[in-house]
Parts: C-alpha cells; structure tokens; sequence
C-alpha cells in the first residue's frame, strides 16, 4: 500500500493505525495551541478550559489541529515533512478560516516535534480530507467544551 504526499510516494504499512504502539503514542502525546499570549496543551480526553475558552471567545464550535509531518505515522525527511505542511497551510488559508499554529510532541516534550495547523471551525469532513489528503492517520478533534479526541483513519 502506498500514498501519495506531494510528488513523492510513500510505503504505507497496512493497518498501521490499529498497531497498539501507534495508538498509545498518538494518545500520550501533547498537543499545543500558541494562542495569542500563551499556549494551551492539550492532552487527549482531558477536559481544557483554556480550550474551551479560546472557542468561546472566537465564537467557534469546534478546532482541528493537523500536521502534514510524518505521513502514515512514518518518520521522514525534514525537507519533505517542510515541503507538505506548507502545501498544508496553503490550502488551509485557501478556506478562509480563522487559524493558529500549534505542534504535537512527546509527553516528555521530545522529537519528533511535529508543526500543526490549528483550524477553527471548519466541519468535522473537512477537517478528515485535509488529514487524509496529507496522508495522516489521526488529527485532534476539539469539541466546544474543550475536550479534545483523536480522529483516526
């Protein structure tokens, strides 16, 4: 199985989503709004109240925070990871949405430090073809009331 990201193609491991390892890495990980003035860490399944805060004040119902980085939960080249999340903001701010940076990392804050697109308010199938057009097997989902949930694929 292979995906395409850009002009390069990528071997994809079948099922790779539903490997245990994945998934406890995906649900460990920190994930960060850089709001205007701080930054809001969300932790899978944890309530936020900055989180909910943030969506309140810009009258939004929801946020989906997506990375182009490391398609297919595979490692790759700096340059090629550079190359699809600018493609990524590109066709984000082609949508005109209001949107912040964020990034994921480690619990413990170590590599791979993964840049995120943080869109506001755009509807749950937009936000899953932006994730499977770059080749992602998850993105964070938040809800109004600040609890933010993996999306997989």
């Amino acid at each position: 199985m292979s995906k395409s990201v850009g002009n390069k193609v990528l071997a994809i491991m079948p099922n790779v989503s539903t490997d245990t390892h994945i998934h406890h890495a995906f649900h460990a990980a920190r994930y960060v709004i850089q709001a205007p003035g701080t930054d809001i860490v969300l932790h899978i399944g944890q309530t936020s109240a900055a989180a909910r805060e943030l969506l309140t004040a810009l009258n939004v119902n929801c946020a989906a925070l997506i990375t182009a980085y490391n398609p297919g939960g595979c490692v790759i080249d700096n340059a090629t990871n550079k190359a699809a999340q600018n493609a990524l903001q590109r066709d984000v701010k082609a949508l005109e949405l209001t949107c912040m940076q964020g990034y994921n990392c480690a619990k413990d804050g170590s590599p791979p430090i993964e840049p995120t697109v943080v869109m506001l308010g755009p509807t749950q199938t937009l936000a899953d073809a932006l994730a499977q057009r770059y080749g992602q097997l998850a993105y964070v989902w938040v809800c109004k009331k600040g609890i933010p949930a993996l999306r997989w694929f």
